[in-house]
């Protein structure tokens, strides 16, 4: 019975340990926000989200490369600023975009 059960633990152990690394293909990406404004996210072009001033988000996406833009909403005297950039995400790692 214990070998059957050790036998049992071993493979186990072994099967989702092989799954972990063959799934991995989400990334994070941390968004920095270290203007005192508030900024719009868009991710692929598709707005995502308002980030308020001095604020970060963490957004999981899937491995590859990937385009961000940043528009600020309100503090500005004649034109908002923008900022962009193509962020390359690897599965299980985790990247940073600081901004403005």
């Amino acid at each position: 019975m214990k070998k059957w059960l050790l036998a049992f633990m071993v493979l186990t152990s072994l099967g989702l340990g092989s799954c972990a690394i063959e799934d991995c293909v989400v990334g994070t990406v941390r968004f920095t926000n270290i203007s005192s404004n508030p900024y719009d996210l868009y991710l692929n072009g598709n707005f995502y989200t308002e980030m308020p001033g001095n604020s970060f988000l963490e957004v999981d996406l899937y491995e590859g490369m990937h385009s961000v833009y940043v528009e600020q909403v309100s503090g500005y005297l004649l034109f908002p600023t923008t900022a962009s950039n193509s962020i390359s995400v690897f599965g299980c790692d985790d990247t940073e975009w600081v901004f403005p």
